[in-house]
């Protein structure tokens, strides 16, 4: 699977209506996470990963649990990190057990495509259409939301300076989001993109990977907060 296929998940929110308004906090809350996904893999911000076929992908995937170079954390770190700077501009967010323990959410088909393409979430919730519009009805019934939010997200590597990745790079964390409303009809989808101050050195394509994983918590946070910034209390 291509990882810009990934990016923006638009595979899951094709159709949906683009809007840049800015929403009252009051008016979105509460507020509850329905889906969050990225891909496992961390790839060059711009680039397609090319595919090594099923035995470069096993290499690959050892490399990365080796290294530790994957966003099986990240994705974990960015869910919290997602709703805390959510409330801390006055958005009531839900806990996402009362969602993920709801009747509607258990019975809620994950979407194929994305299921088996290589896309990956935290714990306990599940990779549904953004267009399922009577699972958002059913939550706001069973757990209250007035407003339901799907993220996806896409964790890079970005060069900073220098050429043919020699010089330095930065963490890169580009957040994708589709805000749908009681009845499950988009009311905000955009993009957020944020990226670390901070780099680490690069030399002909190699580099620590400890010291890209280091970046991306400023990267992730950078790009909540413009997130953030589309509430008003």
């Amino acid at each position: 699977m291509k990882r810009n296929a990934l990016l923006g998940l638009v595979v899951l929110f094709a159709g949906c209506a683009t809007t840049n308004v800015v929403q009252k906090s009051g008016a979105v809350s509460p507020l509850g996470v329905v889906a969050i996904t990225s891909a496992h893999d961390i790839g060059w911000y711009g680039e397609q990963k090319k595919s090594g076929g099923l035995l470069g992908n096993i290499i690959e995937k050892a490399v990365d649990k080796k290294t530790g170079e994957n966003a099986e954390q990240l994705i974990v770190d960015i869910e919290k990190r997602l709703r805390d700077t959510l409330a801390m501009k006055g958005v009531n967010v839900i806990e996402p057990s009362k969602i993920q323990g709801s009747d509607a959410y258990q019975k809620a088909k994950a979407d194929k495509l994305l299921s088996s393409g290589g896309v990956i979430t935290p714990s306990g919730y599940k990779i549904v259409n953004a267009q399922n519009k009577d699972l958002m009805v059913q939550l706001a019934k069973s757990a209250g939301l007035k407003s339901g939010l799907y993220a996806g997200i896409a964790f890079d590597k970005m060069m900073d300076t220098g050429v043919e990745k020699n010089g330095t790079a930065a963490a890169a964390v580009t957040l994708n989001v589709i805000l749908v409303d009681e009845k499950g009809k988009a009311v905000l989808q955009k993009s957020f993109f944020g990226k670390s101050t901070k780099t680490f050195a690069i030399v002909g394509g190699v580099y620590k990977p400890s010291d890209l994983m280091s970046l991306f918590p400023e990267a992730a946070d950078a790009a909540c907060r413009k997130f953030a910034d589309s509430f008003t209390e």
